[in-house]
């Protein structure tokens, strides 16, 4: 499952980008070898719609805790780079 927006970055001057809100692929199936699989062709996926709609990067925002360091392997592997970070305030 993934969820992605297109659109102009709000604080650049031109230039379209698409950001992932999540790409998420179930427990059941995470830790296996098909696991990668599914996130690697979610990714690609996210890759070439992002290209159909005239955009110059992809975004992802990782911020499910889910086996971080897994996650960080896949996508410097797939091209991407560490920009800014996550940080959360738990309220209550």
């Amino acid at each position: 499952m993934s969820n992605a927006s297109v659109g102009s970055y709000y604080l650049s001057l031109g230039g379209r980008m698409v950001t992932v809100y999540g790409i998420y692929v179930s427990a059941k199936v995470r830790g296996t070898y098909l696991g990668g699989k599914v996130g690697v062709k979610l990714l690609r996926l996210v890759s070439e719609w992002a290209k159909s709609q005239n955009a110059e990067e992809i975004h992802i925002h990782s911020t499910s805790g889910i086996d971080e360091k897994r996650t960080d392997k896949m996508l410097k592997r797939m091209g991407f780079e560490t920009y800014g970070g996550n940080y959360v305030a738990r309220l209550a």
